[in-house]
């Protein structure tokens, strides 16, 4: 399993993994930019179904409710909280999201996977656009990270809500890093050693392969009880190289605008 997983990070290395998403079709720019589909949920435009497959998949499935086709503008940037928890005040603070709430099951963050195929971008060049006919349904699916480590491994089993990113999220950080999962630039190992990081402030030593935590990683990236194994260091130094280039580069920007 070691292996497998070392094997997996350098993959990521020497190429991006190909992945695929379920179709979209192409807009023509006089179709608009359409409308959010978190204001369309509000509205009750659209009914989400948010199904967190595993630890690394999610499928979005999206109903139009209205009479008319609508063309939804998809976000960057997805999460999704466990249904009992959906409407609670916590956020994301430095041990995790919902950590006061006797939750089992963690919260996810990603985006939707998304290639130049499939997708149409927005006039704001962050979104892409989704055209969906009168009462029809479609499936998109998002990869996904876990937020709340120690907690079980997303499940089908387990109702999902889909919610606003900035309610429940506020590490610019790790938006970057949802944006970059939907645009394979980061592999999924190496964002879940990123948001674990980020989220439960767990350092490098946590997260390594033959530490204390590595039966709960091996649970969480496998779904399987019979192997113990956490990161590897090739997973773990190119996690630690994503989050040093992040802020070294915010860091220059914020005293470049000073």
């Amino acid at each position: 399993m070691f292996l497998s997983i070392r094997w997996t990070a350098f993959s990521f290395l020497v190429g991006v993994l190909a992945m695929g998403a379920m179709p979209v079709r192409q807009l023509s720019a006089e179709e608009g930019d359409g409308v959010c589909l978190y204001d369309a949920m509000e509205a009750e435009k659209v009914l989400v179904r948010f199904i967190a497959v595993n630890g690394g998949k999610s499928n979005v499935i999206i109903t139009n409710l209205t009479d008319e086709p609508l063309d939804i503008r998809l976000p960057d940037a997805v999460v999704a909280v466990p249904a009992v928890i959906a409407n609670g005040e916590s956020t994301h603070g430095k041990r995790g999201l919902s950590e006061s709430l006797k939750v089992e099951t963690q919260a996810v963050g990603g985006a939707f996977l998304m290639n130049g195929r499939n997708f149409k971008s927005a006039a704001d060049g962050n979104s892409a656009l989704l055209r969906l006919a009168p009462k029809k349904t479609r499936r998109l699916t998002a990869t996904t990270v876990g937020l709340e480590f120690g907690k079980a491994v997303p499940s089908a089993r387990v109702e999902y809500k889909l919610v606003r990113p900035e309610s429940k999220v506020d590490d610019p950080r790790l938006m970057e890093l949802f944006r970059q999962l939907g645009s394979n630039q980061v592999h999924p190992f190496i964002g879940q050693a990123v948001a674990w990081h980020l989220t439960d402030e767990m350092s490098w030593s946590d997260l390594s392969h033959g530490g204390a935590n590595s039966k709960t990683i091996s649970n969480y990236l496998t779904s399987s009880n019979d192997n113990e194994c956490g990161f590897c260091p090739l997973t773990l130094n190119a996690a630690s190289t994503w989050v040093n280039q992040y802020d070294s580069l915010n860091s220059k920007s914020s005293v470049e605008n000073k």
